[in-house]
């Protein structure tokens, strides 16, 4: 698969992973060991079927089994409300730079037996 990275925005691409890392090690910090969902993505031909929401039950049924918490970056409003719907909650709005499209870093706490 290949992806189409607008040469406007391309420059970010290094910084990003640098952010990534820096919000991942103050979460480990604060929280210890935890689920990390990288991407969460469903073709537009599948979406509005469910999947990702099967697919994010899975995942916070694991954490929760293994009382750990889960961090995942949301690439727009609606991600960012799919997993609102499953227990995550927006721990920053993040502009990599002035006309990128906002990142949303999310949190998710274990679920209490």
């Amino acid at each position: 698969m290949s992806i189409d990275v607008d040469q406007q925005h391309a420059p970010v691409f290094p910084h990003m992973e640098e952010v990534f890392h820096g919000w991942h090690s103050k979460f480990y910090k604060a929280h210890g060991p935890f689920l990390y969902f990288g991407m969460v993505a469903t073709l537009p031909s599948m979406q509005r079927r469910g999947l990702a929401t099967k697919l994010l039950k899975k995942a916070t049924s694991l954490a929760d089994e293994q009382h750990r918490w889960s961090w995942v970056e949301a690439s727009s409003p609606g991600s960012s409300r799919l997993y609102a719907k499953h227990g995550f909650q927006t721990v920053l709005e993040y502009v990599l730079q002035p006309g990128c499209p906002p990142l949303f870093f999310m949190e998710r706490a274990p679920a209490v037996p």
